[in-house]
């Protein structure tokens, strides 16, 4: 019999082990405005806002990684980070080789 590590929560759709110790993105209402590109871009800004208040800095991190995010957002999403003092996530960005150049650099400044 194979034991399967026991799963917390799930994160977009998919297990987060215990082992990892990662923390989970939790996906919030301001997230899935964010990314949905029918929402009007202002909403999607104030959504974004929200989350930096919050500081959510693990789904800011997210959503700079987030691939077809318009990149207004990619970037906001990495001054936020910078505003709510996320300098692990901007650390591991700046390093990042699957976001763009830009990205890491924007990254690369804030720390």
């Amino acid at each position: 019999m194979v034991r399967r590590p026991q799963c917390r929560e799930y994160r977009f759709g998919l297990p987060v082990r215990r082992e990892t110790g990662q923390e989970a993105v939790r996906v919030s209402t301001d997230f899935q405005t964010v990314v949905k590109t029918s929402i009007e871009r202002d909403r999607r800004r104030d959504a974004l806002e929200r989350l930096v208040a919050d500081k959510e800095q693990a789904t800011l991190a997210v959503l700079v990684r987030t691939d077809g995010l318009a990149g207004e957002f990619r970037r906001q999403a990495v001054d936020g980070l910078a505003a709510c003092g996320g300098t692990e996530q901007l650390d591991a960005l700046a390093d990042d080789p699957t976001i763009p150049a830009s990205l890491r650099r924007r990254a690369r400044e804030h720390l």
